[in-house]
């Protein structure tokens, strides 16, 4: 094991505990809760196989929902997100980079900005969506969705910034 693997197993252990024991505590006037880690599917290294990289999502995200008592749905939108993502990060990939970098070293400072945006946008849809359809309410689903995407993206940008090299460089 490499520094570099080790480097990315310390990130995504930290951001799991951060999630846990500080985001998930965080309920700003009951409607926003932050959800960063999804910062976590730029973590991964470029060379994981897809099969791979949405397995280690869905335990990720199955430890996630374990010690946040939120029965799946960090499984479920996480698990479809870092499928989703095979393919959206493929056209801001540099291919001339190194398969053992993650993305935030294999692409631009705008592909990274713009695929955290959406990738949290399509995390939280599902996320909130698969929450409210037992009492599905429009506009609370809307508020809290909205709320929490932003509170989110603001969160996740300040861990881009933090672990992804290409941002401090560029």
């Amino acid at each position: 094991m490499n520094i570099e693997s080790l480097s990315r197993i310390l990130k995504i252990g930290l951001l799991l505990v951060l999630q846990v024991l500080i985001f998930n505590q965080i309920n700003l006037f009951h409607i926003a809760t932050p959800y960063p880690y999804i910062v976590l599917l730029f973590l991964f290294p470029l060379s994981l196989s897809p099969t791979k990289r949405v397995i280690y999502s869905g335990l990720l995200a199955l430890l996630l929902d374990a010690f946040s008592g939120t029965k799946g749905l960090h499984t479920a939108s996480f698990t479809l997100i870092a499928f989703l993502s095979i393919y959206l990060q493929r056209p801001f990939i540099d291919m001339d980079s190194d398969p053992k970098a993650s993305f935030f070293r294999a692409s631009s400072k705008k592909g990274i900005l713009f695929l955290l945006f959406l990738e949290i946008i399509l995390h939280h849809f599902v996320f909130f969506f698969l929450d409210g359809l037992s009492l599905f309410d429009i506009h609370y689903f809307l508020l809290r969705f909205l709320s929490s995407s932003l509170l989110s993206i603001l969160v996740a940008l300040l861990f881009a910034l933090f672990m992804g090299d290409r941002l401090k460089r560029n």
